[in-house]
């Protein structure tokens, strides 16, 4: 309750602070482009450091009309969290999805759990094959595996000064 209280008020004093309206023309003026079917955004919307209260006033991602998710997109664009080249008219709306699914993931991952807290991150506004060209060949866990260990991997003491997990087919190849 006092999460949402603070949440409440910080709303109030955004919406204070600043209740301009940005069209589409003075939203890319300040780098932001607005996802097909939306004209105009709220000004408070482009302060990144406000995006887990708007993502927060999403009630129901899986349900949710593009325009629940548009002030949390606004302000992911001017966030640092974001790496990806410049939204175009051209690809906006394919990371506005990619977004959208973020938020929903989030949002289901921290529905189903409490042990820690999933986020905005900047693969959120990625495709999978991007995502996949960010974490390269790393391992992850498979589902029902804990912590670091997997049986079909060894971990040698050192390598180059980093731990190493080497697939078993490149064990027995030497050091280069």
């Amino acid at each position: 309750m006092a999460k949402f209280l603070v949440y409440f008020l910080l709303a109030i004093v955004v919406v204070a602070a600043s209740s301009k309206v940005l069209s589409r023309k003075d939203a890319r003026a300040l780098g932001i482009v607005l996802p097909k079917g939306q004209k105009k955004v709220g000004s408070y919307c482009s302060e990144p450091k406000n995006i887990d209260l708007f993502i927060s006033r999403i009630k129901n991602p899986e349900e949710a009309k593009d325009s629940a998710f548009l002030c949390a997109f606004v302000a992911f664009q001017k966030s640092e969290k974001k790496e990806t080249k410049p939204y175009t008219k051209k690809n906006v709306n394919e990371r506005f999805d990619y977004f959208k699914e973020c938020i929903k993931s989030i949002r289901r991952i921290n529905d189903e759990q409490n042990s820690w807290t999933a986020g905005i991150t900047l693969f959120c506004d990625m495709s999978e094959e991007e995502k996949d060209a960010r974490t390269g060949d790393l391992i992850f866990p498979e589902e029902g595996q804990e912590g670091r260990g997997n049986d079909d991997y060894e971990t040698p003491d050192r390598i180059g000064g980093d731990d190493i997990a080497l697939p078993p087919e490149h064990r027995d190849k030497p050091d280069y």
